[in-house]
């Protein structure tokens, strides 16, 4: 008996050495190896995630953009552009409307501190009949691009109006180098 007992003693430490353990071992790696997948796998949900959303607000950047572009002149169009064709706006009007343009003046352009555009000063001088004033006026604002008035002065003559106004196109501001 002490022979059967002492054999099933060395296949059960064979079997230890040379299945069990090495098993163990495996076993250990393998679920290191999953530990490390695990990892990997919730980095790139993580990264799908953020790239979601990142995505999101670029979108979103873009139609910031384009709706400024649409409403703002763009940083990269010359002032001297940008006043003429105000300055084609305003004669055109002018001509429709049967007034006198009596004087046109262009302003240097500034930016407020702080301020994200640029305002460009315009000032034009014009006779026109009351009954014609609201079609001038309503039509110069018509303009596909923001204007804002900063003076508007009205003096009443006999038959007509004289209308001094001041107003700013407003663009964006040049980007710099960072």
């Amino acid at each position: 008996m002490d022979s059967k007992n002492l054999l099933i003693l060395l296949v059960a430490i064979f079997a230890y050495v040379n299945v069990y353990q090495p098993l163990t071992v495996s076993n250990k790696r393998d679920m290191a190896k999953l530990a490390t997948y695990k990892q990997r796998l919730l980095s790139e949900k993580e990264f799908i995630l953020h790239k979601d959303k990142i995505s999101k607000f670029i979108k979103k950047s873009k139609t910031t953009l384009e709706n400024n572009e649409k409403i703002l002149y763009t940083a990269t169009q010359q002032d001297s552009i940008i006043f003429n064709t105000m300055q084609s706006k305003v004669k055109k009007l002018v001509h429709e409307n049967r007034a006198k343009l009596l004087n046109i003046l262009w302003g240097e352009p500034f930016s407020e501190e702080g301020s994200k555009y640029t305002n460009m000063p315009f000032t034009f001088i014009i006779e026109i009949e009351p009954k014609k004033f609201y079609n001038f006026f309503t039509k110069l604002f018509e303009h596909s691009k923001a204007i804002s008035i900063k003076q508007l002065f009205i003096v009443k003559k006999k038959t007509s109006l004289v209308v001094n106004m001041q107003i700013y196109l407003h663009k964006n501001k040049k980007e710099t180098n960072r």
